[in-house]
């Protein structure tokens, strides 16, 4: 077996046809050594194999890989195997547009880094570029929790990802998931500005939606501190600078209670320009002062000092910088992660990675009707069963979008 599926990824059809006719492989497994070989061809853009087999076993381009039922196109979409897709697409009995268990489109595959390391890859957006100029393929399917192409690629955080998609009139901009983020909340979360200006230039973009907690795309950079993310919104008519979440808190009180320095002392120099009231209290009574003054937290001293005035804020002052994937560093030791500080904490547990289309099968039974996913009371959240963490970067050194232990 090992002989035969080193022959299927150098491309050898021959000796892969020779081995699968051979008395070694017994007739009622022969179908099944097929797919296999086929699986090897899909992952290494073996069109030669791919071919062979495609032509000799019928059914094999509608094949099911894995947990998810994965087909032959959105596992040669996921790998960057553009040259099988090719030959895949020239194929009557392709539905571009089949679902796996997670619902998730070849589209939706397309929207990650290769599975698999292809030598013949050259152009990294080729399998999304492919599909995108099918006209039958649906631009924004979403996987079982919702999540579209469009998401992806705001998590992916690429422009040329997102112009792609923008190239189909009919991508609704503006679609939510299960937890009403859409794909400038999602990016607006994971920090990629490239991609926030992108949506922002759009004519069709609703800037202000919530998400299920009740959390604008505004009030999460105060959450963030991003004030260079803040500053793209501010600036905008259709975003409600004094908006508060569920329980009253603005964004100069979310910045505040976060420690988050800039974003406070951005909003304080710009406050007469914008109509920010420095003085709203939350729903308990309590002002952006003193939630700040009751940090005991080194940390919390620019901010207090900025809420004072008694810190630099004029138009001089040195402009804070970003690197990116650095940490979330607006986390409390407490916080568990941005999934659930900043989605909703029934986010946690349910995906194993940053792109559509791979959320883990065991969740797919998840309980997400509407009434389970309103505002939840900090001191309830029996619901979620998650623990206290650090975030932390994963092993190759990026952040991911959701707390390793969200997918663990």
């Amino acid at each position: 077996m090992d002989m035969l599926l080193a022959a299927a990824i150098k491309d050898h059809e021959n000796i892969v046809s020779l081995i699968i006719d051979s008395d070694v492989i017994r007739p009622r497994i022969q179908r099944g050594v097929a797919a296999a070989c086929f699986q090897a061809a899909l992952q290494h853009d073996c069109t030669k194999v791919a071919k062979m087999l495609l032509n000799r076993f019928e059914g094999l381009a509608n094949e099911k890989y894995g947990m998810s039922a994965t087909e032959p196109l959105a596992f040669a979409a996921a790998c960057t195997a553009t040259n099988v897709m090719k030959l895949l697409l020239e194929r009557d009995d392709i539905d571009v547009n089949s679902r796996d268990t997670s619902r998730a489109t070849a589209i939706c595959y397309a929207m990650r880094p290769p599975m698999e390391t292809v030598d013949r890859v050259t152009d990294e957006f080729e399998a999304l570029r492919l599909l995108v100029a099918q006209d039958e393929v649906d631009v924004n399917c979403a996987d079982s929790f919702g999540d579209n192409a469009l998401m992806g690629a705001a998590i992916a955080g690429d422009r040329r990802m997102v112009d792609l998609l923008m190239s189909r009139e009919e991508l609704d901009i503006n679609a939510s998931n299960r937890f009403g983020e859409t794909a400038l909340s999602r990016a607006v979360v994971l920090g990629n500005i490239d991609v926030i200006k992108i949506l922002l230039a759009r004519n069709d973009l609703k800037a202000d939606e919530r998400n299920k907690l009740g959390l604008t795309p505004f009030l999460i950079t105060a959450v963030t501190g991003r004030v260079d993310i803040m500053e793209q919104f501010t600036s905008r008519t259709d975003v409600d600078i004094e908006a508060k979440d569920p329980k009253g808190r603005t964004a100069l009180w979310l910045a505040a209670h976060r420690g988050n320095a800039d974003a406070v002392t951005y909003l304080i120099r710009h406050s007469a320009n914008i109509n920010v009231d420095l003085n709203v209290r939350d729903d308990e009574g309590v002002s952006p002062l003193e939630v700040a003054e009751g940090k005991p937290s080194a940390k919390y001293k620019g901010t207090v000092l900025a809420l004072t005035g008694k810190c630099e804020t004029n138009e001089t002052a040195e402009r804070p910088s970003y690197v990116d994937d650095d940490p979330a560093s607006f986390l409390f030791p407490f916080d568990c992660c941005v999934a659930c500080e900043l989605i909703h904490p029934k986010a946690h547990g349910i995906y194993f990675g940053q792109f559509p289309g791979f959320s883990d099968p065991s969740c797919n039974g998840l309980d997400l009707n509407e009434e389970d996913l309103s505002y939840p009371n900090d001191d309830n959240r029996s619901f979620s069963d998650f623990s206290v963490s650090d975030y932390s970067p994963s092993d190759d050194g990026k952040i991911r979008y959701y707390h390793p232990q969200c997918y663990n």
